[in-house]
């Protein structure tokens, strides 16, 4: 493995996270426009606007560069802490197919094929099977995102680990990033699955200014990398050039 190569990586590693920031800002640019549903048949519609069907690709396609951006951050350190980096990269993997799988089905199965069942439908108990059908899919998508939240959270507390160096503050800072979230995604799965409510709403302000923050200071940071990281790859039996 050249430095040529680790700098390009990094390179397109700080491109991920970026793609990644960009893409939660559309999406809560969507979110600002969209209307607020507050009826199981004006959620359906909501499905079916044009806007709400882009952001959801937007994101589902955004995780894919997110998969490159961790790996990028969890290569900085294979060489002192391999095991940790290859759990990272293992736990992003997971939760990167667990939200591709989700959203893949809420968007083209879901808001595609479900809700325009039911505008298509003239029959009242036709469209009560569909609402019922839709409230069934949030259930499981509840339980989904235990193992979804689980993943993030092992692979955010491996990368707060593989990254850090006490002789680079910058480095700290990114390292603590990781650490608070996976503490913010504590929060939400005690929130989501262990019945702690009163935790909803700091759960909902966090998150977005946590997004910002670690994923734009991710991408300054694997930018800063070049030529200064580990150059060991996480793969044993190679050996750096």
């Amino acid at each position: 493995m050249t430095r040529g190569y680790d700098d390009s990586f990094f390179r397109l590693g700080a491109i991920g996270a970026a793609l990644y920031l960009g893409a939660q800002l559309f999406q809560a640019v969507a979110f600002w426009w969209l209307p607020v549903a507050t009826a199981p048949g004006e959620a359906i519609a909501l499905r079916q606007l044009p806007l709400d069907q882009i952001r959801n690709l937007v994101v589902l396609l955004g995780f894919v560069p997110l998969l490159v951006a961790y790996t990028a951050a969890a290569l900085t350190g294979a060489r002192r802490f391999t095991g940790s980096a290859i759990l990272a990269i293992t736990f992003t993997s997971l939760f990167v197919a667990l939200e591709i799988g989700y959203r893949s089905i809420d968007l083209f199965g879901v808001s595609l094929q479900w809700a325009s069942e039911y505008t298509a439908s003239p029959d009242a108990a036709a469209r009560a099977a569909v609402i019922d059908r839709i409230h069934h899919w949030e259930q499981i998508v509840v339980a989904w995102y235990f193992g979804l939240l689980l993943t993030h959270g092992a692979a955010s507390i491996c990368l707060a680990w593989v990254v850090r160096r006490s002789d680079a503050p910058a480095t700290a800072v990114v390292s603590l990033l990781f650490a608070l979230n996976a503490l913010r995604i504590l929060a939400r799965m005690l929130e989501m699955h262990a019945g702690v409510h009163g935790l909803a709403p700091l759960n909902a302000v966090a998150y977005f200014p946590m997004v910002v923050v670690l994923y734009g200071t991710l991408t300054y940071w694997l930018l800063k990398q070049r030529g200064s990281a580990d150059q060991a790859p996480v793969l044993p039996g190679t050996r750096p050039a």
